[in-house]
């Protein structure tokens, strides 16, 4: 029913969502991030465990994807990084005790630095964050 390019880096890889083969679209839509390269065209990201709807919002220069992965009726957002062919949940990359829960990979740059929206469990706000690997 649709595709939705959001962002694309240096090498023309592009990242994005898009409805399912064989989708109607309308009231009930059920997209998955994806990944468009020359090479490969179109690849399905997939949504992390038990989750039904992802969008890719952010790609480096390495062709790491940052973005969110939804629950049915786009419940319990978590934010997500997918590299070498792995979508993995960013909240399981930060220190078990941090307040913080991680809702959405925005945009990531060539250094492997993450920014994006989360929620402070211990105060109900919601900051923006940066992740920074070691």
């Amino acid at each position: 029913a649709w595709n939705t390019p959001i962002a694309i880096n240096n090498q023309g890889q592009i990242v994005g969502f898009s409805d399912l083969k064989g989708d109607q679209g309308g009231q009930n839509p059920n997209f998955h991030a994806f990944l468009w390269t020359k090479e490969n065209g179109i690849q399905d990201l997939g949504t992390l465990p038990g989750d039904a709807i992802s969008e890719a919002l952010g790609i480096n220069e390495q062709g790491q994807v940052v973005g969110v992965s939804y629950g049915a009726g786009f419940t319990n957002p978590r934010a997500f990084i997918w590299q070498n062919g792995v979508m993995t949940d960013l909240n399981t990359l930060i220190p078990s005790n941090s307040s913080l829960y991680l809702q959405v990979g925005q945009e990531i740059n060539d250094l492997g630095e993450i920014v994006g929206d989360a929620t402070d469990q211990s105060t109900g706000k919601n900051p923006a964050f940066l992740i920074i690997p070691r």
